[in-house]
């Protein structure tokens, strides 16, 4: 059986691709538009949503060290250049990434100290950590709903009771 935080992962993956098939809808020039937000354009955000989960991913995988604070901030300057199609597809590698390495571990409930180089050391399970990568997509998808608002356009449903309803029969 699946543990709590693999099923909570799958639904991050279907609200990902929800949000990011809608913005692909979008009519050309609204996800790079400046607006006065939480951040700049909605690419901004869906950036941010990419790059915040690759460094968790390194993070799981053992790989956290001091110079991720320099490589967020390349990594962000890197992806900024892709389209949201290129986007799209760089966080479906991530996404399957992280089910590999997810899927391989003996216990997600086993914890492990991650030492951040701009924040205090944290010790939490791995899948605490797979819940924080769920839980912050999920506050920053309803900044991009808040944001395509402000831009005159509807957001899309990504609920957890949607995913639900879409994956049950």
């Amino acid at each position: 059986m699946k543990h709590l935080a693999e099923g909570m992962y799958d639904y991050n993956v279907w609200a990902n691709e929800k949000t990011l098939n809608h913005l692909l809808t979008l009519p050309e020039g609204v996800v790079r538009q400046e607006i006065q937000s939480i951040f700049k354009t909605l690419h901004d955000a869906v950036v941010h949503i990419c790059v915040v989960d690759e460094v968790w991913m390194t993070a799981l995988s053992g790989e956290f060290n001091a110079e991720m604070k320099v490589d967020f901030e390349s990594k962000i300057r890197e992806i900024s250049q892709l389209s949201l199609e290129e986007l799209q597809q760089r966080y479906a590698n991530v996404a399957a990434q992280y089910r590999i390495h997810v899927g391989a571990l003996q216990d997600l409930d086993e914890t492990r100290v991650y030492t951040h180089p701009a924040f205090p050391t944290l010790t939490a399970s791995y899948a605490e950590i797979v819940m924080h990568v769920v839980n912050h997509a999920t506050y920053h998808r309803g900044n991009i709903t808040a944001m395509l608002r402000q831009l005159g356009h509807k957001g899309t449903p990504t609920d957890y009771a949607y995913y639900l309803i879409e994956i049950r029969p």
